[in-house]
């Protein structure tokens, strides 16, 4: 039976189009790996269609905080809007395209919301461009369009996780009805994440001509209502102590208040997030000739240190002066960061700041960290000058 795909070759001929299974899982893998639209973002967000970043294929997924890869997924993506995005592929005559790979998707997003850190996500990315001479941060800036700034984006990943909302995609050649009504089921109850499948049917005409379609299955239309898609207008400081508020009690909220004072009086300029469920403003010194993340404040009640950032900039490009800064921050009552934080972004939660003089002794390391950056920016300028001279 015809299932009415054709292609027209010339002017006469018209070629029938049969379905074919794939050869194996591994060439739909490969496949996906090289076409990343495959996935149709299109039907997943009819106003604002998705686009995909492949960060790596076979992904390691830890079991635990700073460990191995205890599971490899198949492959994660960002979107635009930093939604870290699992895909597991399946054929459809797999048996496990039921309950196991479901089983296995949702230790892999337990996990990866828990474990995975900016930096792994990074090293993952940069180990896929290898030496294609693209860097991380050219290839987010490329993948963005120039909409957004990379630091910026790469916090609404950090964001995205934290707040769980990721997105699953169970993709194979045939979904399984049984599937489906699982994932229906989970898209209906899972709140932020979004839980999708995805069928991609191989048609094969004469002489081996071939195409492929896409079709969207499982997204409920009480979830494409309820969804919300797109970056979000930015933050400011009445919207964001109102969310932090309600979300913190009154002692963290107003220690998040005082930090955003002291940036204020103490940083270049104060930037705002546009997280959809997540707020944020993040802390910018100026050296180098370009802005410098110092630290962010999420509504959830969480600050987030920026030691990979500081690293791009003199003097803190030198593991000994990282390794002083984690030292004084270690020195603040109640702040405890792990050993390797030098080079990562670690976050901790606010309520570490309760202790007496805590926020007095983080102000006296932030404003160190200020004086050594506007030290070196001077010391720069001197040299250059000399030069010219």
């Amino acid at each position: 039976m015809s299932d009415g795909i054709f292609l027209i070759q010339g002017k006469d001929n018209l070629v029938e189009m049969t379905a074919r299974p794939y050869d194996s899982e591994d060439f739909l893998q490969a496949l996906l790996a090289r076409f990343p639209e495959i996935i149709p973002g299109g039907q997943i967000d009819e106003t604002d269609p998705r686009r995909w970043l492949l960060v790596s294929r076979e992904m390691p997924v830890p079991a635990e905080d700073g460990g191995g890869g205890q599971w490899s997924l198949d492959h994660l993506f960002l979107d635009q809007d930093g939604v870290p995005t699992l895909v597991e592929v399946k054929r459809g005559g797999n048996p496990e395209a039921r309950r196991l790979v479901v089983a296995q998707m949702l230790d892999y997003a337990a996990n990866g919301v828990l474990y995975w850190s900016r930096e792994t996500i990074q090293n993952a990315l940069a180990k896929r461009l290898g030496n294609n001479g693209q860097s991380v941060d050219e290839e987010i800036a490329s993948f963005l369009d120039g909409e957004e700034d990379v630091d910026g984006f790469w916090s609404q990943v950090m964001t995205n996780l934290q707040a769980g909302k990721i997105r699953l995609i169970f993709l194979a050649d045939q979904i399984p009805r049984e599937l489906r009504r699982i994932v229906e089921f989970l898209n209906e109850q899972m709140d932020p994440a979004e839980v999708l499948a995805i069928e991609v049917k191989q048609y094969v005409g004469e002489g081996g001509a071939a195409t492929l379609v896409s079709r969207l299955v499982g997204q409920t239309a009480f979830k494409k209502q309820h969804k919300t898609s797109g970056p979000g207008r930015p933050w400011d400081e009445d919207r964001f102590f109102a969310a932090l508020t309600e979300r913190c009690e009154p002692e963290i909220a107003g220690i998040g208040k005082k930090l955003y004072d002291w940036s204020l009086s103490n940083m270049d300029s104060v930037g705002w997030g546009r997280g959809k469920h997540d707020g944020s403003f993040k802390a910018i010194a100026r050296a180098e000739n370009k802005n410098v993340t110092i630290f962010v404040v999420f509504t959830s009640g969480i600050i987030d240190f920026y030691f990979g950032g500081l690293a791009s900039c003199s003097p803190f490009d030198r593991d000994a002066v990282r390794a002083d800064l984690l030292a004084k921050l270690k020195g603040v009552p109640g702040l405890d960061l792990p050993d390797d934080a030098v080079d990562r972004y670690p976050k901790v939660s606010l309520s570490q700041l309760k202790s007496p003089g805590a926020l007095d002794d983080l102000f006296g390391v932030l404003s160190w960290v200020r004086e050594q950056l506007s030290s070196s920016d001077t010391s720069q300028n001197a040299s250059h000058a000399d030069e010219i001279s």
